[in-house]
């Protein structure tokens, strides 16, 4: 492979930088309902760490 990147995905996850926001799908059961997409900050050096940042409300 002679483009950007990692050899595998394995060498990315142990040598690649860590993410800082995780992009979480919240499905609704109910139909009638909206979906969410959320954004959870993962970075552990961060004052809002593990907290939602942005949630959107996503319309069928």
């Amino acid at each position: 492979c002679t483009g950007p990147g990692y050899r595998s995905p394995k060498v990315a996850m142990h040598e690649g930088p860590r993410e800082k926001l995780m992009y979480v799908t919240c499905i609704h059961t109910d139909p009638d309902k909206s979906d969410v997409l959320c954004t959870v900050n993962v970075d552990p050096s961060s004052v809002d760490y593990c907290k939602v940042g942005v949630a959107n409300h996503t319309h069928g």
